[in-house]
């Protein structure tokens, strides 16, 4: 009987291993899909929890859904184009698009102390707090 414990225990906790959710954080400025910049040295669309802390810039439309984005008071996401994001966003620094940025009704909230400078937004989430500052020159779209 105790034998039979001990394995049972032992892919119990490897499973539990297993199951874990990643968090990738940024090591360097550069190209969001670069994966110097990550120090899991990974696509960081597999992450479910992105931290950054360096000025990162992203060149095409993305769509990011990790459970968590958090962008460090130092931290800065730059993009060109329309970003799509969902689960919950944290801004402390500065997220920054010319052109669009839409929150998706999968996003849990949107907390913003930081700026969030766009051309367009918008907020389809569960809660969202701005003790920062927010600026969109175009449309700022709010749906329930």
């Amino acid at each position: 009987m105790i034998r039979m414990r001990c394995p049972l225990v032992l892919v119990g906790l490897l499973s539990l291993g297993a199951t874990r959710a990643s968090t990738c954080a940024t090591v360097a400025s550069g190209a969001f899909t670069d994966v110097n910049v990550w120090d899991c040295g990974c696509d960081p669309i597999a992450c479910d929890t992105l931290i950054i802390g360096h000025a990162l810039t992203i060149d095409m439309d993305i769509i990011l859904s990790p459970t968590q984005l958090v962008i460090e008071t130092n931290g800065e996401l730059l993009s060109s184009a329309d970003l799509s994001l969902s689960g919950s966003v944290v801004n402390n620094g500065h997220l920054f698009t010319s052109s669009s940025i839409l929150l998706s009704q999968s996003a849990v909230h949107l907390r913003n102390t930081g700026l969030i400078s766009c051309a367009s937004m918008t907020l389809s989430c569960d809660s969202a707090l701005n003790n920062g500052s927010l600026a969109v020159q175009n449309e700022l779209l709010l749906n329930d």
